[in-house]
């Protein structure tokens, strides 16, 4: 009885390992596939996007160091290839803004979801590596100011 259980155990370990996703692509080629670009040597990759939005959905501007740094529309992105340090990013609203504050390290990347909350109206949230790619993989890109 203790061999049975411990193959039993062995066997679903192995198969916790080698899941995959519906599509047949392994959870780890889903996150950090092969197509996806890696940052450039010495600075970080940030992705800003923006999922789904309403066709009459207004654009949502954003900010890099009190600078007007791009604007994202319904399934767009954009990206910055950052230094390391601290970099301060808003999303620009009518009438209140959000801002958030992150430090970047040599070769990481990372991802910030842009929302709408009240009407005309935005925030910043990071979002999973898994999830950040999917949207970019889904998006388009947008072109950065600076």
């Amino acid at each position: 009885m203790r061999k049975f259980l411990v193959v039993v155990a062995l066997s679903l370990l192995a198969a916790a390992c080698t899941s995959s996703t519906p599509g047949g692509m392994s959870r780890w080629m889903e996150a950090y596939g092969p197509n996806f670009p890696v940052p450039k040597p010495g600075l970080a990759a940030f992705y800003i996007v923006r999922g789904e939005a309403p066709p009459d959905a207004p654009p949502i501007n954003i900010t890099r160091g009190g600078r007007l740094a791009g604007m994202v529309t319904g399934n767009t992105w954009l990206l910055f290839d950052l230094a390391p340090g601290l970099h301060d990013f808003r999303a620009a609203g009518f009438t209140e803004s959000n801002e958030l504050i992150v430090t970047t390290a040599p070769g990481e990347t990372r991802f910030l979801l842009v929302q709408e909350t009240t009407p005309g109206n935005a925030q910043l949230l990071e979002i999973a590596p898994t999830e950040g790619r999917r949207l970019v993989r889904q998006g388009q890109h947008m072109q950065e100011l600076f």
